[in-house]
């Protein structure tokens, strides 16, 4: 019998490059279709039926509701300052009786017109809201304004009555106790009314009397309660209402010093000057109680 050894050798098993190929492939369109399915999925636009996927959705026209939510909460709590500061204030009856002296149609006839005024001694404003218009002098009574009127006339000066009521209430942007700005413009009122009678009488007369000491101390008086009342609201207004607020302490202040000296040189250019600053005054608050036009 043939003898048989038992230690045979077996041949080495070879790798397969087909079975390779197709494990890559494999994987490949595994993980490219797993990449589909989570796009899809972010997307918003899964069909398949992948279990623990389905999500509920939701539709575009929820997706926009929620963004107008959203947005009206914003608009809520990001106000500008200023229309936090709008308030309604009552103002005090005000009602001025102007001395027109013309309406021009360029900003060089009004010039022309003002330096007209001056060149005869005569006070000269320029309307701050309907810039054509130009003013030799103002008064809170009708006829007194008249008088000044007939006194103009008589040197050649011809004007015409323009009246101008400021309104009973306004809104207004303010940081502070809406009492102490009624009360301040009240104050106002009441001392551009003496101001304005004490000039304006003097200049109707042909040769204008002195100033008593009734007269004086009343003003000093009047004077000296408007400039703790302007003290209080001032730096309380924004800043498109503090530089007319300057305008108005200024022109109050020189109308003021400008009787006083009048007091004491008893000199007629010093009662324009009064009329000069009151206009002044007057044509400012109107402008910033937002009225238009006179």
């Amino acid at each position: 019998m043939p003898a048989y050894s038992n230690n045979h050798s077996k041949a080495p098993r070879r790798t397969s490059w087909w079975k390779v190929a197709g494990s890559v492939t494999g994987a490949i369109v595994t993980g490219g279709l797993f990449g589909v399915v989570v796009l899809s999925m972010f997307n918003q636009e899964l069909t398949l039926p992948i279990p623990g996927a389905n999500v509920p959705v939701q539709s575009a026209a929820v997706q926009e509701t929620d963004v107008l939510v959203m947005g009206s909460i914003e608009e809520e709590f990001l106000l500008p300052a200023e229309e936090e500061m709008l308030v309604n204030i009552a103002l005090p009856q005000q009602t001025y009786h102007f001395l027109q002296y013309g309406v021009f149609s360029s900003a060089g006839g009004v010039e022309l017109a003002q330096q007209e005024l001056r060149e005869s001694g005569i006070a000269a404003a320029r309307d701050t809201v309907d810039e054509k218009r130009v003013y030799a002098g103002v008064s809170s009574d009708r006829e007194q304004a008249k008088l000044l009127s007939s006194q103009l006339k008589a040197t050649g000066v011809h004007l015409i009555l323009h009246e101008v009521t400021l309104p009973s209430s306004a809104e207004v942007h303010f940081d502070g106790d809406v009492t102490a700005l009624e009360h301040y413009l009240a104050q106002s009122a009441e001392l551009v009314e003496l101001l304005s009678s004490l000039s304006a009488s003097r200049l109707s007369e042909l040769s204008p009397s002195a100033l008593s000491d009734e007269e004086v101390a009343e003003l000093g008086e009047k004077h000296q309660l408007w400039t703790e009342s302007a003290a209080v609201i001032r730096g309380k207004l924004p800043d498109s209402l503090a530089q007319g607020n300057i305008v108005l302490e200024t022109a109050m202040n020189s109308a003021v010093e400008a009787v006083n000296e009048y007091h004491k040189k008893n000199a007629k250019t010093l009662l324009w000057e009064v009329q000069d600053e009151i206009m002044r005054f007057v044509l400012e608050e109107y402008k910033m109680m937002g009225q238009g036009a006179p």
